[in-house]
Parts: C-alpha cells; sequence; structure tokens
C-alpha cells in the first residue's frame, strides 16, 4: 500500500514530517518502518526517528517530493523476478514505457516496456522492500509509484494509464 501526499504549504529550513501509523500493533514491524523520499530520482532514507508508544514515525528533508513509508526487511541470499504489464485504461500495452525499481539503499535500476507493454527484472534479492515507478512521454498512470516487499517471484505488478 502506498500514499501520494501532496501540500501547498509553503516552508523554508528543513522540516519534519511525522507520519502516525496506527494501523500497526506489532512493534518489531514497526520497528523496521522507514521514511523514503525521493531525490533526484532516488529513494533516499530520510528517518530520524521512530516511536512505537505513539505509532510515529518521523523523518527530516529540505524538500516535500514524494515520501514513502517501507519495511526494511533483511535481505537474504534468494533472489527472484520481479515483472507486470503497462497497459492504457482499455487495457492495450504501452511500449517504452520507464519502470524503475529502488532498493532500500537507494539504487535504482531501469527497463523499458516491450510492444506488449511487459516488463521484467531480474535476480531482485528477497526480503527487501522496493519501490516501483512508471513514467511515461505520452501517457499518466493511476498509482505511477508502488511500494512492495518482494518475498516471492511476482507477475503482476501492473501499472494503468489514467483514462
Amino acid at each position: 500500500m502506498n500514499y501520494d501526499i501532496a501540500t501547498s504549504a509553503v516552508f523554508t529550513g528543513n522540516p519534519t514530517l511525522c507520519f502516525n501509523l496506527s494501523a500497526f500493533n506489532d512493534s518489531i514491524q514497526f520497528s523496521r518502518l522507514k521514511v523514503l523520499h525521493l531525490e533526484s530520482g532516488n529513494w533516499v532514507n530520510r528517518t530520524t526517528t521512530s516511536n512505537f508508544a505513539t505509532r510515529t514515525l518521523c523523518g527530516q528533508t529540505s524538500s516535500l517530493s514524494p515520501f514513502a513509508i517501507a519495511d526494511n526487511f533483511a535481505p537474504t541470499a534468494a533472489s527472484v523476478s520481479v515483472g507486470g504489464r503497462v497497459v492504457t485504461a482499455q487495457g492495450r500495452g504501452i511500449s517504452n514505457a520507464r519502470i524503475s525499481v529502488t532498493d532500500e539503499s537507494g539504487n535504482t535500476r531501469t527497463v523499458l516496456s516491450n510492444p506488449f507493454g511487459c516488463y521484467r527484472f531480474d535476480e531482485l534479492p528477497v526480503g527487501q522492500t522496493y519501490i516501483f515507478q512508471a513514467q511515461s512521454k505520452r501517457y499518466q498512470f493511476i498509482n505511477p509509484i508502488q511500494v512492495l516487499s518482494v518475498n516471492e517471484e511476482m507477475n503482476e505488478v501492473n501499472f494503468t494509464a489514467s483514462p
């Protein structure tokens, strides 16, 4: 699950953004959560504080560009493939869409969708949270960013263009 958080607020300096995550009842899982911030096309961990008692996770940054809350699972030696399709609202494949995946360390890989809208990333280590993002010169997407914990092969990480 991910959220697109937007604001028209004006600020100066480096604001601290805090997220109330009251749905988390497991202190171990909560302790793994991170505030990731999109900076120059890369996701950067900007977590400053984590307080399970108040279910508050905070991060500090210099801009209000997109944020994601991600579960920082410990990686294992196994790796899997993750892929899907990029389609129009009518279900037709979109070719040459740019799909990127960013790992917890901020490393980004990018592929282009084929003429049928299919894409695939091979050898992603399991047990990590990844941020998948779709971009196209011709289309905007309903959910252009997906934050996923990858523990097994996934073939249905799809992106659908806005009607």
